[in-house]
């Protein structure tokens, strides 16, 4: 989908990866949103409408690429962070792809968590789904203070 602003052009790719071994839970598709331009709140607006149009088709695995915005408000950073919290209700992971310092700033300054990884590019994004740590409450939740386990490849 393009969308033409003033002078700038946000577009939207998505797309579907195949992981190598399906997940009961989150199935075996990881689906990437990339975005370039200057992101304003309509765009997040449409990104949210995406991810919960996935998660309804049952795809749990998220990645949003920000390697070409170039800049977004501080006050809708809030609105990201709420992609997170939807995605966890569906026991579904989500990764942000973020290389420009500058956009990272923004991302702080609006609020966003220190705990939360920024990947330099979606490819180690897609990785860290292979061989990431995870709690055992997304596959046994009868035992919800259980310690971390490596994902089996």
């Amino acid at each position: 989908m393009i969308y033409s602003r003033t002078n700038e052009k946000v577009f939207y790719r998505k797309s579907l990866i195949p992981i190598e071994r399906e997940d009961e839970q989150n199935g075996k598709y990881i689906s990437v949103v990339s975005l370039s331009g200057f992101l304003k709140r309509r765009d997040i607006i449409e990104i949210d409408r995406i991810i919960t149009d996935e998660l309804k088709s049952g795809i749990h695995k998220f990645i949003l690429d920000f390697s070409g915005v170039h800049h977004l408000s501080y006050k809708d950073v809030s609105l990201l962070m709420d992609f997170e919290r939807k995605v966890n209700e569906y026991k579904g992971e989500i990764k942000f792809v973020v290389k420009d310092p500058y956009l990272i700033d923004i991302l702080f300054v609006g609020g966003w968590p220190f705990t939360c990884n920024f990947y330099p590019d979606y490819i180690i994004a897609i990785n860290a789904f292979k061989n990431e740590y995870f709690l055992t409450w997304r596959n046994n939740a009868n035992d919800t203070h259980s310690s971390t386990f490596k994902r089996n490849n």
